[in-house]
């Protein structure tokens, strides 16, 4: 099995114990659940609370979307959840005393995002949050031709904030990507299960070699 590359993993919208045990054997950083009902992968808190149990040495992330602030807070404490990911803008101070750190979603939409409300994003909240930067299933490569003014942004975003990198597995570019973004991590999403317990995870070890190569 693929050892732990330099470049830190954080598993999304785990939602069953076969893909937790593979990115707790990998070495994950982050295990995330998603809360969230209306993404397709989002899991029962009770299940969530199980999987937790079976597992050590990831930190567990609350993907909480867009849900409100009492319902981050009432998940925070029901679960013990020291992190979370949400989507909106939260006041640290307002959180559930459980949440220790907070990680902010940014979608990388090239249609509507302008590169000086990333910037302002990021430095209004890099106070209290690390940063995940979703780029879907974009490409390095597209992002530099089709927005060269947020590729630079993302630049310096990464080279002075901590940055995780939303990524799908098996992108071609992932080497040159790394080149350009000095990121802390990359987000990583597996597919469904095959069957119980079986899951193809082929696309994400070849990932994580070509993590391991840079």
């Amino acid at each position: 099995m693929t050892s732990l590359p330099t470049i830190l993993i954080k598993a999304t919208a785990v939602n069953n114990l076969t893909t937790a045990r593979y990115f707790a054997a990998i070495g994950a950083e982050w295990i995330g659940f998603n809360f969230d009902a209306k993404y397709a992968r989002a899991i029962d808190t009770q299940i969530a609370f199980e999987l937790m149990t079976w597992l050590s040495g990831p930190r567990f992330v609350g993907e909480m979307g867009d849900l409100p602030l009492e319902t981050i807070n009432t998940l925070a404490d029901e679960l013990q959840l020291g992190v979370i990911q949400t989507n909106i803008y939260l006041e640290k101070n307002a959180l559930s005393p459980t949440v220790e750190a907070v990680i902010r979603r940014i979608p990388l939409d090239l249609l509507s995002l302008q590169a000086e409300d990333l910037h302002q994003i990021v430095e209004s909240e890099s106070g209290i949050a690390q940063f995940f930067i979703d780029a879907g299933h974009l490409h390095w490569e597209q992002v530099k031709h089709a927005a060269p003014e947020i590729a630079r942004a993302l630049v310096e975003i990464c080279a002075k904030y901590p940055v995780i990198l939303g990524i799908k597995p098996l992108y071609e570019d992932i080497a040159v990507a790394l080149k350009n973004l000095p990121i802390i991590g990359i987000s990583v999403e597996s597919g469904e299960e095959l069957s119980t317990g079986m899951q193809d995870f082929e696309a994400i070890d070849i990932l994580l070699e070509k993590l391991d190569s840079h």
